[in-house]
């Protein structure tokens, strides 16, 4: 429902050919099949966040029906999923400030004199009549997307906010633009082993050029049906983007791959208007030296354009790593993947624990939670252990990203109240002699393995042949 409702809003600021491969863009991108698919309450956020541009947008709905749908999907969103109620709140929030400035006879001045008229985003004749982001209705979504995450489930989603700003506001000026603090940049900027691994990065990159090329286009040339609000979207987003790159903290607290789903709602048809404007140049340069022209270039742009878009699919599918043996992260594909599917003897192993560990269960006795003992497994095993309601924590988290040599000292220290320290080890773990970790400091991010003889040091207490547990003191 998502692609279909952005195809509806692209095609109704662009045309369908960049509506169309627009919303292709937005499908490729590998967190729309691979995370969203285990995300229900972000997918449900999205629909309703595609809701509220389509009710932007329109220009065939009334004032009141307008103003009545927007506050509606607008509490939706809120109650949905926090992490995406706090992206557009603060969205709209930059939206209404650069649109407010915009309308400034002043500021339209100053930009008509620094850009000689050439910048196409001014006030269109007939915008006031369909405003619908005034200072009301972002006042009320504000409050109502506060008051739900202050007053409901203890308040944790507004202190995750208040820490996520709180820790970006203390690290920002020591550890700005520092991969090991900004999850995005780490990402973007490593340096893997494999070619087609590097090959897939700047494939990416150059998509990241694309939307820098396609915002400029839009603002300077504009020949299509943008509008004001909506393109107002496009540049915050992009503001966002910039910051998810730069600002320590941002990009981890949301993770980089689902807060980038985000932005393409936004951004994905600056992809396509940039690679068509990247392709113009370059047809350009090249007739105005060798002195040619080729027949209804812009229908071969549009070609061209899709090819590419073919090709950053099949590599963000794992179609290309899997053709080529070289480690797809496909989880359709790769049969060889460590990741989160789960045997019989791994499912014995969980429920062993949850019938036999000490307190481990989230719910101990008379429904509180237990304090006597916790569960850590590696980032593949966690979900498993969660699905029983195990007190469970990731070795990643436990040994804080850094290494395993630690590990005892920081149970010590994570956990003083805990009477006893489960480690529970899967079947890919086992066949493997493997452990996943996820190194922040590490120059080939992703997964990085340990060797299972780090903890065999432990006390083995259970082993059915696919799962193990050990114990702790």
């Amino acid at each position: 429902m998502v692609p279909l409702g952005l195809y509806e809003v692209f095609k109704n600021q662009t045309n369908v050919k960049i509506a169309f491969l627009s919303s292709f863009v937005f499908i490729s991108f590998f967190a729309f099949y691979l995370e969203m698919i285990a995300l229900a309450r972000q997918e449900i956020a999205e629909f309703f966040l595609i809701l509220l541009i389509m009710v932007m947008i329109s220009r065939k709905i009334g004032n009141m029906t307008r103003s009545f749908l927007f506050i509606f999907f607008g509490i939706s969103l809120a109650i949905s999923h926090y992490g995406l109620a706090y992206v557009y709140m603060f969205s709209i929030l930059l939206v209404y400030i650069l649109l407010w400035v915009s309308n400034l006879q002043g500021m339209q001045n100053l930009i008509n004199h620094i850009f000689r008229n050439k910048i196409k985003f001014h006030m269109n004749k007939d915008s006031s009549k369909y405003e619908i982001i005034s200072l009301t209705f972002v006042v009320f979504l504000f409050v109502s997307i506060i008051a739900w995450n202050m007053y409901t489930s203890t308040s944790n989603a507004f202190n995750d906010l208040i820490d996520v700003l709180s820790g970006i506001a203390t690290t920002i000026s020591t550890q700005f633009l520092n991969p090991s603090s900004v999850q995005s940049l780490a990402v973007i900027t490593a340096v893997y082993k494999s070619p087609l691994h590097n090959l897939s990065r700047y494939i990416t990159l150059l998509t990241e050029v694309f939307i820098l090329l396609g915002i400029i286009s839009i603002l300077f040339i504009n020949r299509l049906k943008i509008k004001r609000e909506y393109l107002a979207f496009i540049l915050v987003n992009f503001i966002i983007l910039i910051a998810a790159v730069s600002v320590p903290g941002l990009s981890n607290a949301f993770n980089s791959e689902r807060l980038y789903q985000i932005l393409l709602i936004f951004l994905a048809p600056a992809i396509v208007i940039g690679g068509l404007t990247f392709i113009d140049i370059i047809y350009k340069i090249i007739t105005k030296k060798f002195k040619f022209e080729i027949k209804n270039f812009k229908d071969k742009s549009f070609k061209l354009v899709s090819l590419f878009l073919i090709i950053y699919l099949l590599f963000n599918s794992g179609l290309i790593y899997e053709l080529a043996n070289d480690n797809s992260p496909s989880i359709a594909l790769n049969s060889t993947l460590d990741t989160a599917s789960y045997n019989e003897m791994e499912i014995d192993g969980a429920n062993w624990l949850n019938n036999y560990g000490s307190y481990v269960s989230f719910n101990g006795e008379n429904g509180n939670e237990s304090l006597g003992g916790v569960v850590i497994s590696d980032d593949y095993r966690f979900p498993l252990l969660n699905k029983f309601g195990l007190d469970d924590r990731s070795i990643t988290n436990i040994t804080n990203y850094t290494n395993v040599s630690n590990i005892n000292s920081n149970l010590t220290y994570y956990f003083p109240y805990k009477s006893n320290a489960y480690f529970f080890f899967g079947t890919n773990n086992v066949l493997t002699d493997s452990v996943a970790l996820q190194l922040k400091n590490s120059e080939n991010p992703g997964e990085s393995y340990v060797s299972l003889d780090v903890f065999k040091s432990e006390n083995e207490i259970y082993d059915n042949g696919g799962s193990i547990i050990y114990i702790f003191p």
